[in-house]
């Protein structure tokens, strides 16, 4: 209720004299936000457990795969046959940071885990499996159980649980670690080993008057009834964490793809930062007029959830 509502409340409870029931009847009426809002609560942490606990227990799982896979339970021998398990396990440990890795207690060994994971030697894998990982799973779980673990930010986190989202947790990645090359390097490394991509072409100098072009390749679309077909596209790299691309460097981008002789169908912008608001409704209007070329955005956040899907690209890069 707003402050004239109450006032003038009481003053017609004074004025005709109407008694404890009227103002009860008030109290009531006030008090009834802070009612819906602690049941609200009650209800969100429930969604909230839900959630978490659907992801969680296939990080846990997974990580338990992946410990138990160690050519030698002995103690005192165990080892990782390649540095791509090595690679694994930390890109599920980085999963499981974003869902419980702030909220867990001091007391337990997330410090030292990841200090055995960035060391990567016998005895570090051997106290992963016989100290740390027993200590921090328990701990998740109980946690988890708690409900206060997952922080998302969706409209409605109950239709997000009844969606019953599956896949890699994408965690933020320190774009700074990496240069403007060592960028364009990775975005052709993504490319060249996705199986939907061929022909991957990285052939300009960083920062060299490219005409817009970084990388180029030929996309593969498979349809089983009218069979495949190769998209020519054409992608610009740009490594720019402390500026948002807007709609007047896609316009850039356009037009200077129109001047190689190979006609792209597709121009992808990638960007180790964001695209302003502006910038991605006029993709938007793009593909509902079915505009040529096709322009797809990818953002930092859309780069680490590819990343999150290929441990061992990521590893190498950050």
């Amino acid at each position: 209720m707003r402050f004239d509502d109450i006032a003038q409340w009481r003053l017609d409870i004074f004025e005709a004299s109407l008694g404890l029931e009227s103002e009860r009847d008030l109290q009531h009426e006030i008090e009834a936000p802070r009612k819906a809002l602690g049941e609200y609560e009650h209800l969100l942490r429930r969604k909230r457990r839900a959630l978490v606990r659907s992801q969680l227990d296939r990080l846990v799982a997974q990580v338990d795969a992946t410990l138990a896979s160690t050519n030698s339970t002995e103690p005192g021998r165990r080892e990782f046959v390649a540095e791509a398990n090595w690679a694994g396990l930390r890109s599920l440990v980085g999963e499981f940071d974003r869902l419980v890795g702030d909220e867990l207690p001091q007391a337990t060994r997330h410090s030292d885990l990841h200090r055995h994971l960035r060391f990567a030697e016998p005895n570090d894998l051997e106290d992963t499996v016989e100290l740390d990982w027993p200590n921090i799973r328990s701990a998740a779980i109980e946690l988890a159980l708690e409900g206060e673990t997952l922080k998302v930010e969706v409209a409605d986190l109950g239709a997000l649980v009844d969606s019953q989202p599956t896949g890699p947790v994408s965690s933020a990645l320190d774009w700074s670690l990496l240069d403007a090359e060592q960028f364009e390097r990775l975005i052709f490394n993504l490319l060249q080993g996705s199986p939907q991509y061929e022909n991957v072409e990285w052939l300009m100098h960083t920062n060299a008057p490219d005409r817009a072009r970084d990388v180029s390749a030929d996309r593969i679309d498979v349809d089983e009834l009218t069979g495949t077909r190769r998209t020519h596209v054409l992608v610009q790299c740009k490594h720019w964490r402390a500026k948002s691309i807007g709609v007047e460097e896609l316009n850039n981008v356009l037009a200077k793809s129109g001047l190689w002789s190979k006609s792209f169908r597709t121009v992808i912008v990638a960007t180790s930062g964001t695209f302003t608001q502006d910038a991605v409704e006029w993709r938007e209007k793009r593909e509902l007029a079915n505009d040529s070329p096709r322009v797809d955005l990818w953002s930092k956040s859309h780069l680490e959830h590819l990343l999150a899907a290929r441990p061992a690209l990521r590893s190498a890069s950050f």
